[in-house]
């Protein structure tokens, strides 16, 4: 069930930086993800952080370069992003959200505000996009901690690694963000999420149990996944 809905989902997100082309029509980060008038320009907004897990580069060695053996990179100003910055920034919001560092603003009960730390003169209007990309419901980095390939993300997280191979990077749960969708899918999805969360929970790398305590908490939860509409009530 699970594996048709992702098939399903690949065809209607257009994902900005998952998707391959062989050909030169660039795309420009500056324009992937609009501003957002609440957060202040050293904050980001996360949903649901404990749909959260903190990546290392030794926990994806099957990752490779989207862009490999393409003349044309998918962004046309990928070398003039500071990716070391953004490596450090991801790393300080990686941690800040293991130490439940965050703060509820008000706009919703489940998104909450991360500060961080901008490099000197700030961040650019492309390096800010990636940023809020990252975090945006449609463009995060997508994949669980057993997976082998992630839904979104590719280009983002392959750029950060290269040039900052010790970051810690948030990705977003797969499974995790299935639990909106039971009013929709009924006692078979429900059922799809909890054998995948026993899976997930019982083969999850004890780094990743230890560093992103919520997200694993979050998966025993899920094992006991019910059709309400707020599973976690």
């Amino acid at each position: 069930m699970i594996r048709h809905f992702h098939a399903a989902r690949l065809l209607q997100v257009g994902s900005s930086d998952h998707s391959s082309d062989d050909g030169c029509n660039n795309l420009d980060s500056s324009s992937a993800v609009p501003s957002n008038p609440r957060c202040p320009a050293n904050a980001v907004e996360i949903a649901n952080p404990e749909r959260w897990w903190l990546a290392t580069a030794d926990l994806m060695p099957w990752r490779s370069d989207p862009d490999a053996g393409n003349p044309c990179p998918r962004y046309a100003d990928r070398d003039e992003i500071r990716w070391d910055a953004l490596g450090r920034i991801l790393t300080e919001i990686a941690r800040r959200l293991q130490g439940g560092e965050y703060v509820n603003r008000g706009s919703s009960p489940s998104v909450f505000e991360v500060q961080f730390t901008p490099p000197a003169g700030g961040l650019t209007g492309p390096e800010a996009n990636i940023l809020r990309s990252w975090f945006d419901a449609m463009d995060a980095p997508r994949a669980d901690a057993w997976h082998t390939q992630l839904e979104d993300g590719r280009r983002r997280v392959w750029q950060v690694w290269e040039n900052k191979p010790n970051a810690w990077l948030p990705i977003r749960s797969f499974l995790l963000d299935y639990l909106d969708r039971i009013p929709a899918g009924g006692p078979f999805l429900a059922t799809s999420i909890r054998e995948r969360a026993v899976y997930g929970r019982k083969v999850l790398p004890p780094i990743v149990a230890r560093r992103s305590p919520q997200y694993a908490a979050a998966l025993e939860r899920a094992q006991k996944v019910t059709t309400r509409s707020d599973p976690f009530e």
